[in-house]
């Protein structure tokens, strides 16, 4: 990782509900940081929100509550669209 760079992704008490009037959430008080060297393998049972995780890890969909950073900025705040450049 480079000194100082950003996470690649990080998750910072992340719960998302997709309907609050029914069941569960489907992620409940997520913290997880990816470093832009590392490399993940996402595994659970059927419902155990592995879509849902990656969903707000592709920046598809915005967390109920707590926040997502995607190459250093936070859904919902910036333009994830803008290149970021990570030099090995």
């Amino acid at each position: 990782m480079i000194a100082g760079a950003a996470p690649a992704l990080a998750f910072c008490r992340v719960t998302k509900r997709w309907d609050p009037a029914i069941g569960s959430p489907a992620l409940t008080d997520i913290d997880w940081t990816v470093r832009s060297d590392e490399r993940w393998v996402v595994l659970g049972p059927n419902g155990s929100g592995k879509t849902t995780l990656l969903q707000l890890a592709g920046a598809l969909v915005h967390p109920s509550s707590g926040t997502v950073e995607v190459l250093g900025q936070r859904l919902g705040r910036g333009d994830l669209r803008t290149p970021v450049s990570y030099t090995h």
